[in-house]
């Protein structure tokens, strides 16, 4: 079989993430059924001296969107905090309370620990779905989820996380299209273009990216940044997944914020892309599809539902038949 090359995935914004965690739930149970070339989407490293498989990743979020996933990850998480070397006066840490796992995190923290899933044997959901109503253990995700990271089951590398500095997710306002396009530069630029530089030098050959990009907020403007400067060092087709999550927020002001970001989006990504999809929930009605029981009221099915279109001939690199 002749080896295809890595495909690098990019997630921008907090809806990007949503879609993607389903996407990399679906590819982690195919590759534990052995229906994926894990190469393509996934990388091999160690974590304590065991070997580990992370999806070949670069996303961006807001500071305060991981929920209860470290900046580190699951693989390489610390609870440590260093000491701190600027002050020599007396330290008072003050650090607001930990969110809980919800019961299908606590669930996955069980049976990874399992020897069946160390030795690869099993799919931590194949015990357990995630759907409501399910005949073997209800997790109730349609109403625990607040995050991406609330039902996400693939181990993540520290440098797949990428929290935007000085930037709070649902304090700072990150939604204008310029805020992100202007936010790469100095420091900031260094640390994005040191990460997917590092990715890259893993890759034998780089097949292509999968962009995944809130386009109604500033994480339009640092994709679109972000492409320009990818395209300048590497010459691999980019497929943009341009995503829009429901509208909470349906005063005038929102409206035309949201239009203005995604005309500029439009613009500068779809030139920057050899493929652009647009995928929005907006205008879905509720049980419009026979035999669907789709509620787009709820987050965590409007990405559930978004996520089927993402899954392109470039990413799924199937091996079964």
């Amino acid at each position: 079989r002749t080896r295809m090359g890595e495909v690098v995935t990019l997630q921008f914004g907090h809806f990007a993430n949503f879609v993607g965690a389903h996407f990399w739930n679906i590819q982690e149970t195919n590759e534990l059924a052995g229906c994926t070339n894990s190469s393509v989407l996934f990388k091999s490293g160690v974590a304590e001296t065991q070997s580990t498989y992370s999806p070949r990743l670069l996303l961006f979020d807001t500071k305060g969107s991981l929920g209860t996933l470290s900046r580190e990850g699951y693989i390489y998480k610390s609870d440590v905090t260093g000491p701190v070397t600027t002050w020599s006066g007396r330290v008072q840490m003050v650090a607001a309370p930990k969110p809980e796992r919800n019961p299908f995190l606590t669930h996955l923290d069980v049976m990874y620990q399992s020897p069946e899933y160390q030795t690869g044997r099993t799919d931590p959901l194949a015990q357990a779905t995630c759907s409501e109503g399910s005949n073997s253990a209800t997790f109730g995700l349609n109403h625990s989820v607040q995050v991406w990271s609330d039902f996400l089951k693939v181990d993540l590398h520290p440098s797949s996380i990428y929290e935007l500095p000085g930037v709070h997710h649902d304090v700072d306002p990150f939604d204008v299209f310029t805020y992100g396009k202007t936010f790469l530069s100095g420091d900031n630029l260094e640390d994005v273009l040191g990460r997917i530089h590092n990715m890259l030098e893993e890759c034998d050959h780089v097949q292509g990216f999968h962009n995944i990009v809130d386009v109604d907020s500033g994480f339009s403007g640092l994709s679109a940044s972000f492409i320009e400067c990818l395209r300048e060092e590497v010459r691999a087709p980019v497929i943009t997944f341009a995503t829009t999550p429901k509208l909470r927020d349906t005063s005038a002001a929102v409206i035309d914020r949201r239009t203005l970001n995604v005309g500029l989006s439009l613009h500068y990504l779809t030139s920057l892309s050899d493929v652009y999809i647009p995928l929005s929930v907006q205008h879905i009605v509720p049980q419009t599809f026979p035999g669907l029981a789709f509620d787009v009221s709820r987050p965590y099915r409007q990405e559930d539902m978004t996520h089927t279109v993402t899954r392109s001939p470039l990413m799924d690199a199937p091996t079964c038949d």
